[in-house]
């Protein structure tokens, strides 16, 4: 009898390590792997800065004035943008009706589209200045307001990277 239950426990146990080998049969190797490594990487710096003039201001004598600026793509040490630059030019807030602007990019017009101009290119390869006149005209003809008319008019250029 105790040969019997050795020899049934030994049946048993091969059994039970038959099944875990058919069951995990593709399990048998292991593989490790480990990748490491620095790296820096420096990123395109691009440089658009905009210049202006002193603030003016628009009244019943003064009823035009010109506001000028430029938009430049290289800083004061000469360091120029890294990288292709596509901007606008956003004139905020909507004016009334009887001011009227127009903008001037080196004595040529300006097209404005809901105060705001198309996208426009600056290059990286050289140092590029545009310089820019925005004319505010009053005419108060064109007006059916009986108050004055106070508003700032901002002007915000916005680049991206083309």
């Amino acid at each position: 009898m105790k040969n019997t239950i050795k020899i049934l426990i030994i049946i048993l146990a091969l059994l039970i390590l038959l099944i875990f080998l058919l069951s995990y049969r593709n399990t048998f190797s292991s593989f490790f792997s480990k990748i490491s490594g620095k790296s820096n990487t420096d990123v395109a710096e691009p440089i658009f800065i905009m210049e202006n003039s002193e603030k003016k201001v628009l009244n019943d004598e003064n009823t035009e004035v010109d506001y000028y600026f430029t938009i430049k793509n290289f800083d004061t040490n000469n360091k120029r943008s890294e990288t292709d630059l596509k901007y606008n030019i956003e004139i905020t807030p909507k004016v009334d009706t009887s001011i009227i602007l127009t903008l001037y990019k080196d004595n040529q017009v300006v097209s404005l589209n809901n105060q705001k101009t198309s996208l426009i290119e600056m290059k990286q390869n050289s140092n590029i200045t545009h310089s820019y006149r925005l004319n505010v005209k009053y005419d108060r003809e064109k007006t059916n307001a009986t108050t004055d008319i106070k508003e700032n008019i901002f002007i915000k250029a916005s680049a991206s990277q083309s």
